[in-house]
């Protein structure tokens, strides 16, 4: 399976936080990933002297504040689609 071929039929959202300093999995390999994603719900988070398991470390608060902030307005957005609006 071709990571870049499947992430064409990925609808659901999706964040990829990659570091720049990775020396597993390059840098523009994850931009490549990123870009090649189906889904319109995405982000893209580089994290400045990250490598491939230490970007919670690396990316300190706005790593943080951007995955929380990414997982709510998701689940917000799923939350939307499911639930049938309450009409009085």
């Amino acid at each position: 399976v071709s990571p870049i071929n499947a992430a064409k039929e990925i609808t659901q959202p999706v964040l990829i936080a990659h570091g720049d300093a990775d020396k597993n999995i390059s840098f523009h390999y994850g931009e490549q990933l990123f870009d090649a994603l189906k889904t319109t719900n995405k982000k893209w988070l580089p994290v400045k002297d990250g490598g491939h398991l230490n970007l919670f470390e690396k990316g300190g608060e706005a790593y943080k504040e951007t995955l929380l902030q990414f997982i709510h307005t998701s689940f917000a957005k799923a939350k939307q689609q499911v639930l049938p609006l309450e009409t009085d």
